[in-house]
């Protein structure tokens, strides 16, 4: 079973390469650092309910959902 912090890394990058952006243009988007960016797509860290606001609203998608979902998976969402 994956935890939250799986969830979020993985559809970070699935939600990043849908929209063929790199980890820099996503970041910059984003007002983050490509670093920081990076290091939650990896699962090294996880961002901060503000950072969580600007990703769903810059990706379009609610928060439970990036959270508590696989959006890679085959499955709707």
């Amino acid at each position: 079973m994956e935890n939250i912090k799986s969830y979020i890394s993985n559809n970070l990058k699935y939600l990043r390469e849908r929209k063929s952006k790199s980890q820099e243009d996503t970041a910059s988007a984003l007002g983050l650092k490509r670093g920081r960016y990076a290091s939650y797509e990896e699962g090294r860290n996880e961002p901060n309910i503000e950072t969580l606001i600007r990703i769903s609203r810059y990706y379009k998608i609610q928060i439970d959902i990036l959270v508590s979902r696989n959006m890679s998976s085959k499955k709707q969402w």
